[in-house]
């Protein structure tokens, strides 16, 4: 199918149209073949004009990220680094979050959907068949066409604004900016029984909202406009005052403020500088807010993935109900979408759609898509074609295919699986093609697939590579070694016990090599500290000191990442056990919680472990610290020397035959994707195996049981039974 997508490298404006998969629905998606998807002048726009110089000045305004840029030049080095950059300018980036279509699938969580609906949805990119939850799709309203259905999520984004006014029956609103937004606002702020003044410089617009009944209109320019607003509103100003203009004038947000009435209210939907004069606050004792998106839901992982849908009677207008609410005032005539269209293009325009919306000969261009009519297993394969630079393959070669194709894989499981001279990639699924095509294309993959059963059924593949997000790995592990390929999952093993025994026993029982992506433990000096560590029990201390996450990260969902203890620390885990010498006993843990934060919101916790041989290890991971102190630091004391690892960079051994060294940072990854290929081909001993993931596994169950034990040791049992691993 046909995608539009932009990337980073392009020109201003500039889009492509790439061919890549159809999407593989869920329990609770919705498939659409699109009829018609809108372009909106305003939110679009501002995406298609970030440029790289805008990226790297964002990034450098962060302590942390300007240490993440020199960890992967310690890595990389400048070539390596130059190319994972390359890769981020190459990357294709979604555009268009509005649409409207025809069912062609529904999940079977999905209620009030049927195929052959017509709906509109939202949150999805311009594309030819979409994949969206089903709190992101309603039904359209019959009489309401198509084409103007596809507006429904910019609808809601002006109906959202014009609810965060807080308008009321009677009063008066001005509309600072008749884009498409402030056409679509004052519509329906009118629709309430509001009466309107647009305040908007294009002469084109304001005729545009006199033809669509704004009650008054008026032209900007500082005193003049905020005196006629006070004009028409008989000195008092309007009660509410919708910033619906972009630009970076701080006037227009000041300008807002002193044309409303005194304990009255600005709202932002627009993109304005926030170099607010203090005096109107003051005076006037005015609220000022911001409408963030189309409603609650969006940024809400659980409710975008539509696992979570909100109660009406506690949340009244989510996103959903105001896509609807909108739809219906379209139905009654009180809003006209028709007019604001001033152009339609096929898809395979899109370029001159975006053109006509730049240059500001239009205010809402709509993609046009034949129906369609193919078959869509077959349309969820693409192949690719092969770099020219892609070196020769060798004929014992492991043929890998590679589930998910994130950040993580893009900037280092590709480049790294590509150096292996004993692998190749064969073939990468994800859940979209517009990741996976540039990176497949790249590095020599046949095809690409958002159907992760096609690649497992695929007799040419040998061996899986597994790194999608927390809560699909063990499923996938188990299929691939039900579909007889060795597997490489990326951490964690599980996300319960249960799951990771499961999985344990099936590799053990069909002889296939499997290991948990615990990197850290194949790296150069991890190795070498290793073959240093004297005879005996240790004492092991591991710090993390993380950068602080986004509270909406994913890694913190309870469904998808289960937390940083939960889905993080099997990493440093496996370092203390595999410096143990000796096989985990029990466990004891205790975490900090800020405020009301639960457990898997919390990024500071404290793990301790008992081995079988008297050693004992301690994991500190906290993002309370400072990014000029190492991020990783092991110190393992034992048999009168002391062995320090700081960042895979720097290593010494204190104590008889001391050593220091320091120099290029490896993580092991390299050593990590070498090692499994080669265990598989039978010419090397596995540095991991399946056992090794699941002790750490079961020792990260095990904590997270003795959160709701303080100050107790929780056994660790090979099959599980002590951490919990059934709940």
């Amino acid at each position: 199918m046909k995608q539009v997508v932009r990337r980073v490298i392009d020109n201003k404006g500039s889009v492509q149209v790439e061919e890549v998969p159809i999407p593989k629905i869920g329990t609770y998606d919705v498939l659409i073949d699109v009829r018609f998807s809108a372009i909106s002048s305003g939110t679009e726009m501002s995406t298609l004009n970030k440029t790289l110089p805008e990226l790297v000045r964002q990034t450098l305004a962060d302590p942390w990220m300007r240490q993440a840029v020199k960890n992967v030049m310690a890595s990389g080095g400048v070539l390596g680094t130059a190319d994972r950059v390359h890769d981020e300018l190459i990357a294709y980036r979604l555009i268009g979050y509005s649409g409207a279509g025809v069912v062609l699938e529904v999940g079977s969580g999905v209620a009030g959907i049927s195929v052959g609906d017509e709906v509109a949805f939202s949150g999805q990119g311009h594309a030819e068949v979409v994949r969206a939850s089903r709190n992101q799709v309603v039904p359209i309203p019959r009489g309401v066409r198509l084409e103007d259905a596809s507006f429904a999520t910019v609808g809601a984004i002006a109906l959202q604004g014009v609810r965060r006014a807080q308008v009321q029956l009677g009063e008066t609103v001005a509309v600072v900016g008749l884009g498409l937004i402030g056409q679509l606002a004052f519509q329906l702020a009118q629709a309430a029984g509001a009466r309107c003044i647009g305040i908007e410089p294009n002469p084109a617009r304001r005729e545009l909202a006199r033809t669509l009944g704004i009650h008054e209109l008026v032209e900007p320019g500082g005193a003049e406009a905020v005196g006629r607003v006070l004009q028409l509103t008989g000195g008092m100003g309007a009660d509410r005052v919708l910033i619906c203009a972009s630009g970076d004038n701080p006037a227009i947000a000041n300008d807002a403020l002193k044309m409303c009435r005194a304990q009255g209210r600005v709202t932002v939907l627009g993109i304005v500088p926030m170099e607010l004069e203090r005096m109107p606050f003051f005076r006037r004792e005015l609220d000022f807010v911001f409408s963030r998106a189309y409603g609650p839901g969006p940024f809400d992982v659980d409710w975008e993935s539509g696992r979570r849908e909100y109660p009406e009677q506690y949340v009244r207008w989510d996103a959903k109900r105001n896509m609807q609410a909108f739809l219906g005032q379209v139905e009654a005539g009180r809003v006209k979408v028709e007019p604001l269209i001033t152009g339609t293009f096929p898809v395979q325009r899109a370029q001159a759609a975006y053109d006509a919306v730049y240059a500001g000969a239009s205010m809402a261009s709509l993609l046009a898509y034949e129906p369609f009519e193919g078959d869509l297993a077959r349309a969820r394969r693409v192949d690719t074609k092969s770099s020219l630079w892609i070196r020769p393959l060798k004929r014992s070669a492991v043929q890998v295919g590679l589930i998910g194709c994130g950040n993580f894989t893009r900037s280092v499981l590709l480049p790294e699986l590509n150096l292996v001279r004993a692998a190749k990639i064969h073939a990468i699924a994800a859940q979209t093609g517009v990741n996976a095509k540039p990176m497949a294309e790249k590095y020599g993959a046949k095809y690409i697939t958002t159907d992760d059963d096609e690649l497992l059924a695929d007799k040419e593949i040998d061996a899986v590579i597994i790194a999608t997000r927390h809560h699909l790995h063990a499923a996938l592990a188990k299929k691939a070694l039900e579909a007889g390929k060795h597997v490489l999952v990326e951490k964690p093993m599980a996300m319960t016990a249960a799951e990771a025994v499961a999985i344990h026993d099936r590799a053990t029982a069909s002889g296939l090599h499997l290991v948990v992506g615990h990197n850290r433990r194949y790296a150069p000096l991890t190795r070498r500290l290793l073959a240093s560590r004297p005879a005996g029990p240790a004492m092991m201390h591991y710090t993390v000191n993380i950068k602080p996450l986004p509270a909406e990260h994913w890694t913190l969902n309870p469904t998808e990442g289960g937390g940083r203890l939960l889905g993080e620390s099997d990493h440093f885990v496996d370092m203390l056990n595999l410096f143990s010498a000796s096989a985990p006993e029990s466990v004891a843990a205790v975490v900090l919680r800020q405020g009301d934060q639960e457990t898997h919101a919390s990024c500071d916790f404290t793990v301790v472990i008992h081995y079988e041989n008297g050693s004992c290890g301690t994991l500190l991971y906290t993002d309370l610290g400072h990014a000029s102190f190492p991020r990783e630091r092991l110190e393992v004391f034992c048999g009168g020397a002391v062995l320090r690892l700081e960042d895979y960079g720097r290593a010494e051994l204190l104590g008889g035959k001391g050593w220091r060294e320091k120099g290029k940072v490896r993580m092991g990854h390299a050593e990590e994707l070498a090692n499994f290929v080669e265990a598989i081909l039978g010419k090397a001993e596995p540095i991991g195996r399946a056992s090794d993931g699941l002790s750490a596994t079961l020792v990260v169950q095990a904590a997270m049981t003795a959160l709701g034990s303080p100050g107790g040791m929780i056994p660790v049992c090979a099959d599980g039974r002590a951490t919990g691993g059934d709940d």
